[in-house]
């Protein structure tokens, strides 16, 4: 029964583990991507914190003269881009043209479909505002669910490191015999010294060692299952009750984050000032991070703001300073 439980928590422990290896896969792969889009922005916004050669390809980028500006744009939009981004540079002014899918837009509220959490789109004449929460099942069933099962790992984990550490001083004392330390007697696990080769006799100086090793090796375990627990009530309660407001103010080149616990603000809106750009960067196959690319005490600066699905990438042109679906 105990080995029937222990396989049954590591499980559990390991299973956020894995989707969270498969995530950051993700993450990883899409990170060139985003510091190819910030290269470009840093180069035809003259920020420092950029560089002058694509991540991806270890191509220089193009330059284009158009009329009253410049073009910035990378050699192969293609390969890891999948939408082609350009940055106009007109007098002071930058801005960003990208060839994006068709998004309708009309004035009010519209629930997005194809992201991974529950985004409600609103549209006002001078901003746009998405409210971020847990899908509905997911907020009021799953990470319930997650949050008493972190709970109940860590508790269970609990009782078994301390079952596992009162196992390993009675075994030490046995082990030990005559020659143990009188600081393990009391609780307290000696000083390792290894022996000579081959298994020492019981009552031996060192019969202790593997005890002790063994007894250290369960006792890791027990922690590690504790940390994952611990992991997985934060993450539970926190889609259960946590939610946030993103509003974006195109033409102020501003964006405003506002946290809410149970809809309330319990955080001071936070700014985010000079967006030279919003641009959707490839995440997974069907799947875009779209990242706000700003100007930060006159270095390029990135900061995420949500994910949307491939057929809603087009949100993005509403978060920018028109023009956007134009080509320069």
């Amino acid at each position: 029964m105990r080995r029937a439980a222990a396989v049954a928590l590591t499980a559990l422990a390991l299973w956020p583990l894995l989707a969270k290896a498969f995530e950051l896969r993700d993450l990883v792969r899409s990170e060139a991507s985003l510091r190819c889009l910030a290269n470009l922005a840093a180069l035809a916004g003259t920020l420092d914190g950029g560089g002058s050669l694509c991540p991806r390809t270890g191509r220089p980028y193009r330059i284009g003269a158009v009329p009253g500006g410049r073009v910035f744009f990378c050699d192969d939009p293609a390969r890891h881009l999948r939408i082609p981004v350009r940055f106009l540079r007109t007098g002071s002014i930058t801005q960003v043209r990208m060839d994006l899918p068709a998004f309708t837009a009309t004035p009010g509220s519209r629930e997005l479909a194809s992201t991974n959490y529950r985004a409600t789109l609103r549209l006002r004449p001078d901003a746009v505002s998405i409210h971020l929460e847990t899908k509905p099942w997911q907020r009021y069933l799953f990470m319930p669910i997650v949050a008493v099962a972190g709970a109940v790992l860590f508790l269970t984990s609990s009782h078994f490191a301390i079952d596992a550490t009162s196992r390993t001083r009675s075994e030490l004392v046995e082990a030990g015999g005559t020659a143990l330390p009188e600081a393990a007697r009391r609780g307290a696990l000696p000083r390792i010294e290894f022996a000579e080769a081959g298994p020492p006799a019981a009552g031996a100086p060192g019969a202790w060692v593997p005890v002790a090793l063994r007894g250290m090796g369960h006792l890791a375990l027990w922690t590690a299952c504790m940390a994952v627990g611990t992991v997985l009530f934060a993450a539970g309660l926190r889609g259960s009750v946590y939610s946030r407001e993103i509003t974006v103010l195109p033409e102020a080149a501003a964006i405003r984050f506002q946290d809410l616990i149970f809809e309330k603000a319990w955080t001071k809106p936070a700014t985010l000032d000079d967006v030279q750009a919003v641009v959707p960067v490839p995440f997974g196959r069907r799947h875009y991070r779209l990242h706000a690319i700003h100007a930060a005490d006159g270095r390029v600066g990135r900061r995420f703001l949500f994910t949307v699905g491939e057929s809603e990438a087009g949100l993005a042109g509403l978060l920018n300073r028109p023009p956007v679906f134009n080509r320069p």
